[in-house]
């Protein structure tokens, strides 16, 4: 499973996180300056989500396993509804890194 407190802390640590805050737990979106989520939320709700998605995935094949369910078809929906969602996390992740690589690249 992905180590969701360890990824957060990674993304809390990024350069470049221009947030305003108007007091305890408000973030706004400096260039809105509206309440919709920063790119850092975004990212850490799709990691809680993908996190999520594992261990329901995780829970329903032990579920299979023990004898306590007889759904088949739920639990290998679950866990290819599972690959599939790390599978797209690890795509923006490589994005994302080649994006960043690309920038450091580039000459002012």
């Amino acid at each position: 499973m992905v180590d969701l407190n360890a990824i957060q802390s990674i993304i809390g640590q990024l350069p470049g996180q221009n947030r305003i805050t108007d007091g305890p737990g408000s973030v706004k979106n400096p260039i809105k300056g509206s309440d919709e989520p920063g790119f850092a939320e975004v990212i850490s709700d799709f990691l809680s989500s993908v996190n999520e998605k594992q261990a329901a995935a995780v829970e329903k094949s032990n579920e299979l396993m023990s004898g306590e369910s007889q759904d088949l078809l739920g639990a290998m929906t679950s866990m290819e509804e599972s690959r599939l969602s790390f599978q797209l996390l690890l795509e923006i992740r490589n994005n994302l890194l080649e994006s960043y690589k690309e920038i450091q690249r580039m000459q002012i």
